[in-house]
């Protein structure tokens, strides 16, 4: 299921709850009139969400990242926005700590790593530097490319499974 729809699926049962359609002052007040089983249907819901949108925070981030560099010949996000560094803008906009917008740039840097910088890179044992996976150019004795050793972690993120 796709991310945006499963927290609206997730948002929507939430909605369901008159008691949590309340001001903020009012809603401690509110929320304790659930009973048992709908305290811990929120909460379910709730930690999902919360899950879903680190997921998102993550990889958002990491296109922040990615954008940011200065390698492609003009200045990247960040600098354009008027932040030295793509931290600083992860910071500023999210309000946190720099040390969690560095977190959230190293994970979403992380999965971003094959879909945005392209295939990863493998070497022919016979050429005199490392080959392009999927270039054609590698010959029939080139070496696949390796997956990094996070890719399991990566993968399992994304599927929300961690």
């Amino acid at each position: 299921m796709n991310i945006m729809t499963a927290m609206r699926e997730r948002i929507d049962r939430l909605a369901a709850f008159a008691e949590l359609d309340a001001p903020a002052a009012e809603l401690p007040a509110s929320a304790s009139l659930l009973s048992d089983a709908s305290v811990l249907d929120v909460m379910r819901d709730l930690a999902d969400i919360a899950n879903d949108v680190g997921r998102l925070q993550a990889v958002v981030a990491g296109v922040v990242a990615h954008r940011s560099r200065r390698d492609r010949g003009r200045p990247g996000l960040a600098a354009t926005q008027g932040h030295a560094n793509p931290a600083a803008l992860v910071q500023a906009i999210g309000g946190g700590t720099r040390a969690e917008a560095l977190r959230q740039l190293r994970v979403g840097a992380a999965l971003l790593e094959e879909d945005v910088a392209g295939p990863r890179v493998g070497a022919a044992p016979d050429a005199a530097g490392p080959v392009a996976a999927g270039s054609g150019d590698a010959g029939p004795d080139a070496v696949p490319p390796r997956p990094p050793w996070h890719d399991p972690l990566r993968r399992a993120l994304l599927m929300g499974r961690i």
